[in-house]
Protein backbone atom coordinates (compact mmCIF):
# COMPACT_ATOMS: atom_id res chain seq x y z
CA UNK A 1 0.00 0.00 0.00
CA UNK A 2 2.05 2.99 -1.47
CA UNK A 3 1.41 6.39 0.96
CA UNK A 4 0.31 9.15 -1.12
CA UNK A 5 1.10 12.82 -0.72
CA UNK A 6 -1.88 15.20 -2.30
CA UNK A 7 -1.22 18.59 -3.33
CA UNK A 8 -2.72 21.25 -5.49
CA UNK A 9 -0.44 22.38 -8.47
CA UNK A 10 1.38 25.18 -8.66
CA UNK A 11 0.95 25.96 -5.09
CA UNK A 12 3.96 26.86 -2.59
CA UNK A 13 3.22 22.96 -1.14
CA UNK A 14 3.65 21.65 -4.68
CA UNK A 15 7.43 23.30 -5.44
CA UNK A 16 8.00 21.67 -1.91
CA UNK A 17 6.41 18.33 -3.20
CA UNK A 18 9.03 18.83 -6.10
CA UNK A 19 11.79 18.94 -3.84
CA UNK A 20 10.81 16.30 -1.49
CA UNK A 21 12.70 12.56 -1.92
CA UNK A 22 10.79 9.74 -0.68
CA UNK A 23 8.74 6.71 -2.19
CA UNK A 24 5.75 8.72 -2.07
CA UNK A 25 2.57 8.04 -4.95
CA UNK A 26 2.42 12.09 -5.79
CA UNK A 27 -1.27 13.00 -6.22
CA UNK A 28 -1.93 16.68 -7.82
CA UNK A 29 -5.93 17.74 -7.52
CA UNK A 30 -7.35 20.34 -9.53
CA UNK A 31 -9.92 21.33 -6.92
CA UNK A 32 -12.42 21.02 -8.82
CA UNK A 33 -16.03 19.19 -8.38
CA UNK A 34 -15.37 15.62 -9.41
CA UNK A 35 -11.44 15.57 -8.76
CA UNK A 36 -11.97 12.72 -6.05
CA UNK A 37 -8.20 11.21 -5.84
CA UNK A 38 -8.37 7.31 -5.73
CA UNK A 39 -6.77 6.93 -1.95
CA UNK A 40 -6.04 3.27 -1.51
CA UNK A 41 -3.95 4.01 1.48
CA UNK A 42 -2.41 6.45 4.14
CA UNK A 43 -2.49 9.89 2.61
CA UNK A 44 -1.64 13.20 3.38
CA UNK A 45 -2.61 16.24 1.80
CA UNK A 46 0.04 19.34 1.69
CA UNK A 47 -2.02 22.83 1.34
CA UNK A 48 -1.27 26.46 1.59
CA UNK A 49 -2.70 27.83 4.58
CA UNK A 50 -5.30 29.94 1.68
CA UNK A 51 -9.75 28.36 2.28
CA UNK A 52 -9.44 27.34 -1.48
CA UNK A 53 -7.00 24.76 -0.70
CA UNK A 54 -7.71 24.27 3.33
CA UNK A 55 -11.62 23.71 2.72
CA UNK A 56 -11.44 21.34 -0.17
CA UNK A 57 -8.43 19.37 1.76
CA UNK A 58 -10.99 19.34 5.10
CA UNK A 59 -14.23 17.58 3.23
CA UNK A 60 -11.85 15.18 1.53
CA UNK A 61 -10.16 14.35 5.02
CA UNK A 62 -14.50 13.52 5.99
CA UNK A 63 -14.20 11.42 3.33
CA UNK A 64 -11.45 9.28 4.10
CA UNK A 65 -10.59 8.65 7.57
CA UNK A 66 -6.71 7.60 6.73
CA UNK A 67 -6.00 11.15 5.43
CA UNK A 68 -3.63 13.96 7.11
CA UNK A 69 -3.14 17.49 6.95
CA UNK A 70 -0.02 19.89 7.03
CA UNK A 71 -0.89 23.16 6.00
CA UNK A 72 2.27 25.76 5.20
CA UNK A 73 1.78 29.19 6.42
CA UNK A 74 3.28 32.08 6.97
CA UNK A 75 4.28 32.28 10.64
CA UNK A 76 2.56 35.13 11.33
CA UNK A 77 -0.66 33.45 9.77
CA UNK A 78 -0.58 30.50 11.95
CA UNK A 79 -3.84 30.35 14.08
CA UNK A 80 -3.55 30.22 18.08
CA UNK A 81 -5.95 27.51 18.21
CA UNK A 82 -4.67 24.82 15.85
CA UNK A 83 -7.66 22.90 14.01
CA UNK A 84 -8.52 19.39 14.87
CA UNK A 85 -8.84 18.60 11.28
CA UNK A 86 -5.06 19.70 10.73
CA UNK A 87 -2.24 17.09 11.53
CA UNK A 88 0.50 19.82 11.42
CA UNK A 89 1.15 23.71 10.67
CA UNK A 90 4.34 24.14 9.04
CA UNK A 91 6.41 27.86 8.16
CA UNK A 92 5.75 27.74 4.43
CA UNK A 93 9.82 28.43 4.35
CA UNK A 94 10.20 24.84 6.33
CA UNK A 95 13.51 23.20 5.86
CA UNK A 96 13.24 19.99 3.86
CA UNK A 97 14.33 17.73 6.30
CA UNK A 98 11.55 18.99 9.06
CA UNK A 99 9.45 18.62 6.52
CA UNK A 100 10.39 14.74 5.66
CA UNK A 101 9.93 14.04 9.84
CA UNK A 102 7.16 15.64 9.63
CA UNK A 103 5.58 14.12 6.74
CA UNK A 104 7.17 10.48 8.23
CA UNK A 105 5.57 11.32 11.74
CA UNK A 106 1.83 11.83 9.57
CA UNK A 107 1.98 8.54 8.21
CA UNK A 108 3.12 6.40 11.64
CA UNK A 109 0.12 8.28 13.22
CA UNK A 110 -2.00 7.34 10.36
CA UNK A 111 -0.62 3.39 10.81
CA UNK A 112 -1.30 3.83 14.57
CA UNK A 113 -5.10 4.95 14.19
CA UNK A 114 -5.22 2.17 11.99
CA UNK A 115 -4.08 -0.43 13.70
CA UNK A 116 -6.33 1.07 16.93
CA UNK A 117 -9.13 0.65 14.92
CA UNK A 118 -7.91 -3.20 14.22
CA UNK A 119 -7.99 -3.88 17.48
CA UNK A 120 -11.02 -2.36 18.97
CA UNK A 121 -12.86 -4.72 16.02
CA UNK A 122 -10.50 -7.87 17.02
CA UNK A 123 -11.98 -7.10 20.77
CA UNK A 124 -15.20 -6.51 19.35
CA UNK A 125 -15.07 -9.66 17.63
CA UNK A 126 -13.36 -11.28 20.63
CA UNK A 127 -16.21 -10.30 23.43
CA UNK A 128 -18.74 -11.37 21.16
CA UNK A 129 -16.96 -14.66 21.11
CA UNK A 130 -16.54 -14.79 24.81
CA UNK A 131 -20.43 -14.38 25.19
CA UNK A 132 -21.28 -16.63 23.15
CA UNK A 133 -18.97 -19.35 24.96
CA UNK A 134 -21.16 -18.29 27.73
CA UNK A 135 -24.46 -19.22 26.66
CA UNK A 136 -23.15 -22.19 25.52
CA UNK A 137 -21.37 -22.72 28.81
CA UNK A 138 -25.31 -21.98 30.07
CA UNK A 139 -26.56 -24.35 27.34
CA UNK A 140 -24.08 -27.46 28.20
CA UNK A 141 -25.43 -27.10 32.08
CA UNK A 142 -28.37 -27.20 31.93
CA UNK A 143 -28.69 -30.15 29.30
CA UNK A 144 -29.13 -34.18 30.53
CA UNK A 145 -29.65 -35.79 27.61
CA UNK A 146 -25.63 -37.29 26.58
CA UNK A 147 -26.40 -37.50 22.76
CA UNK A 148 -28.17 -34.21 22.73
CA UNK A 149 -24.84 -32.78 24.76
CA UNK A 150 -22.26 -34.23 22.19
CA UNK A 151 -24.30 -33.34 19.33
CA UNK A 152 -24.58 -29.55 21.03
CA UNK A 153 -20.83 -29.64 22.03
CA UNK A 154 -19.96 -30.60 18.08
CA UNK A 155 -21.93 -27.92 16.89
CA UNK A 156 -20.73 -25.40 18.64
CA UNK A 157 -16.94 -26.52 18.62
CA UNK A 158 -17.74 -26.20 14.70
CA UNK A 159 -19.42 -22.59 14.80
CA UNK A 160 -16.46 -21.30 17.05
CA UNK A 161 -13.91 -22.52 14.52
CA UNK A 162 -15.75 -21.96 11.16
CA UNK A 163 -15.12 -25.40 10.37
CA UNK A 164 -17.69 -27.32 7.49
CA UNK A 165 -17.63 -30.33 9.54
CA UNK A 166 -16.57 -31.99 12.71
CA UNK A 167 -15.94 -36.02 14.41
CA UNK A 168 -16.08 -36.32 17.72
CA UNK A 169 -14.49 -39.68 19.68
CA UNK A 170 -15.06 -39.92 23.28
CA UNK A 171 -12.20 -41.96 25.50
CA UNK A 172 -13.58 -44.75 27.56
CA UNK A 173 -12.37 -47.33 30.21
CA UNK A 174 -13.07 -51.15 29.57
CA UNK A 175 -13.54 -53.45 32.68
CA UNK A 176 -9.49 -54.01 32.86
CA UNK A 177 -8.77 -50.08 33.13
CA UNK A 178 -7.32 -49.98 29.29
CA UNK A 179 -8.63 -46.58 27.51
CA UNK A 180 -9.72 -46.83 23.95
CA UNK A 181 -10.97 -43.91 21.86
CA UNK A 182 -14.58 -44.90 20.18
CA UNK A 183 -15.64 -42.78 17.65
CA UNK A 184 -19.26 -41.12 18.68
CA UNK A 185 -20.82 -38.63 15.82
CA UNK A 186 -20.00 -36.53 12.92
CA UNK A 187 -21.39 -33.58 11.10
CA UNK A 188 -20.65 -32.26 7.46
CA UNK A 189 -22.43 -29.44 5.79
CA UNK A 190 -21.25 -30.44 2.52
CA UNK A 191 -21.71 -34.23 2.67
CA UNK A 192 -24.52 -35.86 3.95
CA UNK A 193 -23.38 -38.34 6.77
Amino acid sequence: MADHLLYFPGSAAARLVDQLAGNYERVPLSGSAGDEPKISGPGVFLVDSTADQLKPAVNLKARHPALEIIVLADPAALPAVPSDQVYAYLDKNVPMPLLAKTLANAFAHIRLLQEQERTKADLARLTTELQELNAIGIKLSAERDTDTLLELILTKAREITGSDAGSLYLVEEDDTGHRRLRFKLAQNDSIQV
